[in-house]
């Protein structure tokens, strides 16, 4: 994405030092939406394409890289459909490489689950396309997850080719442009770094041939010092949104000949990374490689753009929301259907929501990093997903009500994989007919034990499921939710109540106060939070302080300004909002000096260990950074944060000041005491959950979440933290989000244990949830999961194992009913794990062909899996790995 700076000529007469063989590739880097909207991006494609067609069946070149994106052949050809057979017999012939990405993603801001998909749905099309060899081809992504080498492993992926995030020639450092990438598993994958970067346009450029020459000699001597034991050597011939011209081949042969350097051949990145002589000829020379572990996240050799963790954090929530909402509530649901008979209509739907979905996880759309009306349309994309999704789950919870014969009481869900047993929200749906007065209608009873939290009434959504009404209902709905006590609901469990239950840990809500029996919150004169854990008597002051300090950063980077400190609002009022007794809150107002208040809801519920906050402001004030800090007992120079699939470690030094170091000298960053968040990360015993909040930043003895950062410019070379630009210097003003009313979700708890946090924040974001269905009934029968329509999909019986995945999958030409569940350990480790299914399910009997397998993610089969009884099979899980198996259930 970065151009070589103008400023920054190669030295005169560079001698080349590099004895390894020479390859070269020809491609484009094409972010698909950035500086222009995708719109005008794709007609540049089309043009681009169809030269490139030409010139790849005239054997101008003999092959040509796509970015490594499939989605880039469906863009092009919705504009040039003529170009179909063409294209497909390029990619047949190897002269045209696509994939195995379906976008290129950003890696810290989208979930494990949606690498994976997004790998999945690549890795497929290019194989209908004709492509079976892959690399993991990440050229500009802004540093990489850890969990990345196991994710291409699952995916059948061995080898990957990046750029940022590490620096081979730094001091003391690898040393090495080949190493092997490894995650904590141990899952790893032969890596070649990209030295100078994938963008190498001097070829495209108006120069002299002397001026060409003397480029390509300073690119050979900077490869050469870290090209180990003449394992060849790579030289991208491309840059963004570029087209191939024929005098590039033209310019680069004069250079190769000028510099002495022959060329062993011209390749594309996975044809480079898997050649037979890497297997055979240097053998021995890559099992010596160096080995890495960890994110590669070192902004010294290459920019990282970290500040794109708080860009537009509306987009990072929404797709937050929306990643949960297929995986964790939708898919589940919908493997119910397929397991119960019902059939799996809806493979079609659930497919294009993941692929509006990940059409907006390249990192210039989800990083926010664009101009305004690429995010604009990735705002739209957010709303379509949540509309086709909304849908769906209506017709899955239809067809479930039905089949098992419920019409009263509630239906309730719960999509992790523990038991659960506390407070559960559920919505109720009751029509009417609108010559009825609305002062007149009667809500169906609710009983005592329940809490009431909101009515209203609006359009009746029958016409979703019942196919013989108008869309245009002659009927409206009383719409209303309330918090019901559960006890035991079943893992991965769906169970209907005829009644409820009073809670036996009740909140109790008094002046600026909230408290269980597990937690005392306080509201303190300063409008923090004093929190009490009534388990360990231990205190915590200072909790949920805002502050609101000005910013002078950009799209890709914050950046304080010096001399001109935070301020913190002043506590105005503290009004009970919910008073109990299955949940309880707050609402507290703030006022700053000069901006709107804010407004922060503080909730606490019935036998939970958590403190959930939600907070509103208008926003008003330009070049401002709102954030929330907690304050802990020591320093702050050790955070463990939700990986992909396994837990990260990340070292901060609690002294570091970035204004110290301001201004960045010419072409370097500054590094940040900041990181990106999944779903938690854990502070000295405390785990701070997040919805879409996407950084946190360590502040001596705090940590804070950043709400918003607001700025004006794409790219601004004025920074303090970045020593150049990054990108085009245009204005983008909706960065600001003027007049918008900014929203965060975050919660506090007091807990240490990994895995504890991962089944807490799967609570925190709604696995259990429920549908009110008719008036409830009296008395205190908790029903169980073998009780009338109870189902029970699926139990694991060690609560160190996680379920990441519980989807339906369609193969071809089968009529079991086939499902696929992923499996994560996150602990240091092995684990065993027992799986049993739900009574009424059971693994057909095999007549030819295993029934319980372990497989990749391109649908090939690994080993089969232990079958202990038709209902129950057993798994091992080494540390740190995921596994993904399918069962085929009757």
């Amino acid at each position: 994405m970065n151009a070589p700076n103008p400023d920054a000529s190669p030295a005169q007469s560079v001698q080349p030092t590099l004895h390894a063989p020479l390859f070269a590739y020809f491609h484009t880097h094409w972010d698909r939406e950035w500086y222009l909207p995708f719109r005008t991006y794709q007609h540049r494609l089309a043009q681009v394409g169809y030269k490139l067609v030409e010139a790849l069946e005239a054997e101008v070149i003999p092959c040509f890289a796509f970015d490594g994106q499939t989605i880039l052949v469906d863009d092009l050809l919705e504009l040039r459909p003529h170009l179909t057979v063409s294209l497909q017999r390029l990619i047949q012939q190897g002269k045209l490489s696509v994939g195995p990405w379906y976008v290129m993603p950003d890696e810290f801001l989208v979930s494990g689950e949606s690498l994976l998909r997004n790998l999945t749905l690549g890795i497929a099309r290019a194989k209908a396309l004709g492509q079976h060899s892959f690399t993991g081809y990440i050229p500009d992504t802004f540093g990489h997850s850890a969990d990345m080498p196991l994710i291409f492993q699952l995916c059948g992926i061995k080898t990957a080719m990046l750029w940022r995030g590490i620096n081979p020639a730094k001091p003391g450092g690898i040393g090495s442009a080949w190493f092997w990438w490894a995650s904590a598993s141990g899952d790893r994958v032969l890596t070649y770094h990209l030295t100078t970067g994938y963008f190498q346009n001097v070829f495209h450029m108006a120069g002299s041939d002397a001026e060409k020459t003397d480029w390509f000699r300073a690119w050979l001597a900077a490869v050469a010092q870290v090209s180990p034991d003449g394992l060849p050597v790579l030289y991208p011939v491309g840059a963004d949104h570029l087209g191939f011209d024929a005098g590039t081949v033209t310019d680069l042969d004069h250079a190769l000949a000028q510099a002495h350097m022959p060329l062993a051949g011209i390749t594309t990145p996975d044809r480079f990374m898997t050649m037979q002589r890497l297997g055979q000829d240097y053998a021995e020379a890559v099992e010596r490689l160096p080995e890495v572990r960890g994110e590669l996240v070192d902004c010294s050799g290459q920019y990282l753009l970290k500040g794109t963790f708080s860009s537009r954090m509306q987009l990072k929530q929404a797709n937050r929301h929306l990643e949960w909402r297929l995986v964790h509530r939708l898919e589940p649901k919908l493997a119910w259907v397929a397991l119960l008979g019902l059939g799996f209509a809806e493979a079609a739907s659930l497919d294009t929501c993941w692929r509006l979905l990940l059409k907006n996880h390249p990192h210039d759309s989800i990083c926010g990093c664009s101009v305004d009306a690429v995010h604009l349309q990735n705002e739209d994309r957010f709303r379509q997903v949540g509309q086709l999704a909304e849908a769906l789950e209506h017709s899955v919870i239809d067809q479930l009500k039905t089949h098992l014969g419920i019409e009263e009481g509630l239906m309730l869900f719960n999509h992790s994989d523990e038991p659960y047993t506390g407070v559960v929200e559920v919505q109720g749906h009751f029509p009417f007919h609108r010559d009825q007065d609305e002062a007149d209608l009667a809500d169906p009873p609710l009983p005592e034990a329940a809490q009431l939290l909101s009515r209203c009434v609006g359009l009746d959504e029958t016409y979703l499921t019942n196919y013989s009404c108008l869309p245009l209902s002659e009927h409206q709905a009383i719409h209303r939710s309330s918090l019901v006590w559960v006890s035991q609901l079943p893992a991965q469990g769906l169970t209907t109540l005829e009644a409820v239950a009073p809670t036996p840990d009740p909140v109790t809500v008094g002046d600026g106060l909230l408290e269980n029996g597990q937690l005392r919150v306080e509201v303190a004169n300063d409008g923090t939070l004093t929190v009490t854990d009534k388990q360990t008597g231990q205190v915590y002051e200072n909790q949920c302080r805002f502050t609101l300090r000005p910013e002078q950063g950009d799209s890709y980077n914050a950046a304080p300004v010096p001399l001109q400190p935070a301020q913190s609002p002043k506590l105005k009022a503290v009004e009970v909002a919910e008073a109990g007794p299955l949940r309880g809150a707050l609402s507290l107002t703030l006022g700053f000096k000069n901006a709107e208040p804010l407004t922060l809801l503080v909730r606490l519920a019935a036998g939970s260990r958590r403190v959930a906050f939600y907070v509103r402001q208008l926003n008003t004030q330009p070049f401002q950074c709102l954030q929330a800090s907690f304050a802990f007992l020591e320093p702050v120079d050790r955070v463990v944060a939700q990986g992909h699939f396994t837990p990260v470690e990340r070292r901060y030094d609690p002294n570091y000041d970035i204004i110290k170091q301001m201004p960045a000298p010419r072409l370097t960053e500054l590094p940040t005491n900041t990181g990106p968040i999944q779903q938690f990360i854990q502070i000295q015993g405390i785990t701070l959950f997040t919805q879409g909040l996407a950084e946190y930043e360590c502040q001596g003895s705090s940590v804070a979440l950043t709400l918003h950062r607001g700025f004006d410019m794409l790219s601004a070379d004025d920074t303090g933290v970045r020593g150049s630009h990054a990108g085009p210097p245009l204005p983008v003003p909706g960065g600001q989000r003027l007049g918008e009313t900014l929203e965060g979700a975050f919660a506090w708890a007091p807990m240490a244990d990994y895995t504890a946090a991962w089944h807490e924040a799967q609570r925190y974001y709604g696995a259990c949830h429920g549908y009110e269905l008719s008036a409830f009934g009296q008395g205190h029968d908790q029903g169980n999961d073998h009780g009338p329509g109870g189902q029970r999909f699926v139990s694991l019986d060690n609560p160190s194992v996680l379920m990441t995945a519980c989807r339906p999958y369609l193969p071809d030409a089968t009529v079991h009913h086939v499902c696929r569940l992923r499996l994560a350990n996150p602990t240091d480790a092995q684990q065993w794990c027992t799986l049993t299914f739900a009574e009424g399910l059971a693994l057909r009997h095999a007549t030819s062909g295993p029934v319980a397998l372990e497989v990749n993610l391109l649908g090939e089969a690994l080993k089969p899996v232990q079958i202990l009884s038709p209902q129950q099979v057993k798994v091992m899980l080494m540390p740190y790995s995921v596994k993904t198996l399918q069962f085929e259930l009757v």
